[in-house]
This record gives C-alpha cells, sequence and structure tokens, in this order.
C-alpha cells in the first residue's frame, strides 16, 4: 500500500493545506504554527508562492529548493530576495497558473519543549531508520538500523502511543517492515542466519499483534529456500519473491489469505529461461503486479507488469532506458507503473509506464540519479532524486497538459535550518506521506509528513 489519493489544491485559491513532519527518530518534534526561530511566513497569491522573513539568509534554502525544480516550462522561478518597508525581507516562487500543486508548510520545535507534540523513539546513536509505509489512520512501518552495533535491524512501526517493535519469528536475527496495509496488516522480510555462506531470508506478515513466517512455494522448508514480501494491498494480497530451489533462483510470487491465515504462495511467472524474478508492488484492485524478471543467469532485470486475465496472470515488458535493467515499484488501478531505470550500468532514473504513454524517463533535479516509489490514483508520482550537488532530496512528479513536472518537496515542506526530507516513499489516501529525513550529511530518519488545516 505505497500509494494513495493524493489531495488536489488550486493555487489559484488563496488557502493553503498546511502540513507537519513528525521526525520518528532525533530529537525533533514539530508543532503546527509559526517557528518563533525561522521567523517564516508562506502564502500562496494566485500562482506565486510567498515567502518572509526576518533575513535574507534564511530564504535561501527556499530558494534553492526552487531553482533545482524544473520541466519542459521552467516551473518554478525564484526571485532575489527585496526588502519590505518594515525591514522583513520577501521572495517569490511562480508556477504554471492552475498547476494543482499541493503545498504544505512546516513549523518545528525542540522537542524538549513543553508543547503538547508527538514524539517517538529514536534509535540508537549512529544508527538510522526510514519509514517505509503509511496507512489511512497514519500507522507508519519501517525500521531501525543500529548502525555498527550489527546484525540488529529491527521491524517497527509508529503509531499514536509511539513505536512498536514488531519482535521476532524463530531464528531470526533482524527483520524489515515494508509495507502496510488499511487492515493494520504489515510485511516484510527476516534475516534467519547464513547458510554455508548465504544469508537466508523468510518472508513475514504482522497481524492481529502476532508476527509469523509466510509458506515458501510448494509448501518447501529447505534452508536454502527463502522468500521475501515487499507489498501488500487491503484485500490483504501480498507480492514478493521466493527461491524456487537450492541454487537461490527466485520467481515474483502472491499470498492470498484465506480467513484468518495466508496459503501456499502463487508463481505468478517470469520470463523466458529466468534465473530471477520478484515483485515489489500490487495494484488496490488486485490486477496488477509489478516487479522484475531476467532472462537467464547473469542477464539484466527487465521491469515487468503482470496484469490479471480471467484468473491467468499475463507478463507485459514495459521496456528499458537505454537498454540497461530496471524495475517496477509501484502501481495503481489505472495500470500506470512507476520504477527505476539505468540509464547507465550504474546510474538510474525515476521512469512512468502506461499502455497509453509508454515508458518515460521522469529526469532529475539537476543531478545524476531519480527513483520512483509511489504513484496516487489520480497519476501523481512520488520518490527522490539528486540535485545537482548530487544530495538526495524528496521529491514529486505532476503530468501537467500531458508534460511532466518535478517539484522538490524541501520546497513546500522544509525542515529546519541543516535539515533535508531524503526521501517519500508512501502516501496514504489523505495526502500524508513517509519516509526520511536527515541533518547535513548525517544517517536517514525516519519521518510522516502530516497534512493540517493552517
Amino acid at each position: 500500500m505505497n500509494k494513495g489519493h493524493r489531495i488536489g489544491n488550486s493555487l489559484a485559491r488563496s488557502a493553503m493545506v498546511a502540513w507537519s513532519i513528525c521526525v520518528l527518530g532525533p530529537a525533533v518534534a514539530c508543532l503546527l504554527g509559526q517557528d518563533a526561530d525561522l521567523q517564516l511566513h508562506r502564502k500562496a497569491e494566485g500562482n506565486q508562492l510567498v515567502f518572509t522573513t526576518r533575513t535574507p539568509e534564511e530564504l535561501a534554502p527556499w530558494l534553492e529548493a526552487s531553482a533545482s525544480c524544473h520541466g519542459p516550462w521552467d516551473v518554478l522561478a525564484g526571485m532575489e530576495p527585496v526588502e519590505l518597508e518594515d525591514g522583513w525581507f520577501e521572495a517569490r516562487v511562480s508556477l504554471p497558473a492552475e498547476a494543482g500543486w499541493q503545498f504544505y508548510r512546516t513549523m518545528f520545535v525542540p522537542a524538549h519543549s513543553d508543547v503538547d507534540v508527538q514524539r517517538f523513539a529514536a534509535p540508537p546513536e549512529g544508527g538510522s531508520s526510514i519509514a517505509n509505509a503509511i496507512s489511512d489512520s497514519g500507522v507508519c512501518c519501517g525500521y531501525i538500523d543500529p548502525g555498527p552495533q550489527g546484525r540488529d535491524t529491527r521491524a517497527v512501526i509508529w503509531d499514536g502511543s509511539g513505536m512498536v517493535d514488531l519482535g521476532k519469528i524463530p531464528s531470526e536475527l533482524q527483520s524489515w517492515s515494508r509495507d502496510i496495509n488499511n487492515n493494520g496488516v504489515v510485511v516484510g522480510l527476516a534475516d534467519i542466519g547464513d547458510y554455508s555462506g548465504y544469508a537466508r531470508y523468510l518472508a513475514f506478515v504482522y497481524a492481529d499483534g502476532q508476527k509469523s513466517p509466510l509458506p515458501r512455494l510448494n509448501g518447501g522448508t529447505s534452508a536454502y529456500q527463502g522468500s521475501e514480501a515487499y507489498g501488500i494491498n487491503d484485500a490483504n494480497q501480498i507480492v514478493g519473491r521466493c527461491r524456487t530451489d537450492t541454487w537461490g533462483n527466485y520467481h515474483a510470487v502472491l499470498w492470498t489469505r484465506s480467513g484468518s491465515s495466508w496459503g501456499n504462495p502463487t508463481d505468478v511467472g517470469s520470463l523466458t529461461g529466468a534465473a530471477w524474478a520478484g515483485a515489489y508492488g500490487i495494484s488496490e484492485s488486485g490486477q496488477f503486479i509489478v516487479g522484475y524478471s531476467d532472462t537467464g543467469q547473469n542477464t539484466p532485470q527487465q521491469p515487468i507488469m503482470w496484469r490479471n486475465e480471467a484468473g491467468s496472470w499475463k507478463l507485459i515488458q514495459v521496456g528499458t532506458l537505454a537498454g540497461k535493467r530496471g524495475y517496477l515499484y509501484a502501481v495503481n488501478n489505472q495500470g500506470e507503473a512507476v520504477g527505476s531505470f539505468g540509464v547507465t550500468d550504474t546510474l538510474y532514473h525515476a521512469g512512468h509506464w502506461s499502455s497509453s504513454t509508454g515508458l518515460v524517463d521522469l529526469g532529475t533535479l539537476g543531478g545524476k540519479q531519480s527513483n520512483a516509489t509511489v504513484i496516487t490514483e489520480d497519476g501523481c508520482v512520488y520518490g527522490a532524486a539528486q540535485n545537482a550537488a548530487d544530495v538526495w532530496r524528496a521529491c514529486m512528479w505532476k503530468r501537467i497538459e500531458g508534460q511532466w513536472q518535478v517539484l522538490d518537496l524541501n520546497l513546500v515542506a522544509q525542515c529546519p535550518p541543516g535539515w533535508i526530507v531524503s526521501q517519500a516513499a508512501s502516501v496514504n489516501s489523505h495526502g500524508a506521506l513517509a519516509g526520511a529525513v536527515q541533518e547535513g550529511n548525517g544517517p536517514n530518519a525516519a519521518c510522516a509528513l502530516m497534512p493540517v488545516e493552517p
């Protein structure tokens, strides 16, 4: 459930939807209202976003973010700061009229403040965390990595009461949660140790307070026959991959819930001769699955969509960029899919595919790479891209009059000085985002961006 319906908001209206960022880790919290330290005001006037601050230096992060956003029409153009009569400074960012961009603002206070704010457990010093998905109720799933302390990454959820460790399945050393649906069911993968030099993983499901391994292909129990789960929809259909033999070959699979348990996975097929295939996402309707497949040992992975036709899964090859490997990560009910596509042997760009437009390179924020992980039912795409300094920044792509425009989310959900929103991994039906923030060049910290009325 890494997709949702994004709430539209026309810049022709003066009212804006405000957002707050909850950092699910470091000692940073948020409060709706004006930040006393930053002294920042933001408002929309027609098709312009207006920033007002006490000093011109405080405008720099917003102007930097606006400069990295681009599209066929120079979507955003930051103006030089202008000093007003009252001693404040103002800068404006212009967008195409009727663009329908979603704007949000973020207000932060120190974690030790006595105001009523949400607080979440922080990862260990030197560790990191990320929120991979968010449900409509605002529950985030992800993981906390302890960093140099060893093999002890923990699959967790963050809810209104704080962080919940999902526990361990038998033999588990560490685990990662990848997706959550609106029934509160979480899926992911657990490291259960090495076997003859190979790390072994088992797909797990967390439901009704219990974490359990999912069945493997053909009821397999071999020490080599691992599995991994990556996506789930509200019909409790789970997708991932399972090993087909002791040599490490994987196929894309689908688990379906029957009563209180999940049955043996269904192999949804792969390209002829494939050694590796996997599924990362499934539409809410259950009609589409996306992922990848190769055509044999040591061949590039190809982005694949599976479409259910009268109970059978048909493979669709969506093509590649520059003939390199590629992966699809998310798909909506219209069959639009997004993912990551090689433009060289080592660099990847975000891409969008539909049956009507084919594969489109969504580009970057002026840097070398980008990645798309979310597509909403109305076709908005979220992910991350590098700017000209090769810094990863969360972004959103939107199609306007048939042309794709890209927006750095740090322009509209700005962190305190020194912090950036680095990833947008999931969006729910209320427009709330899950992902990660960074302070300087530090590690990722899980975050949620929550829309609220100003």
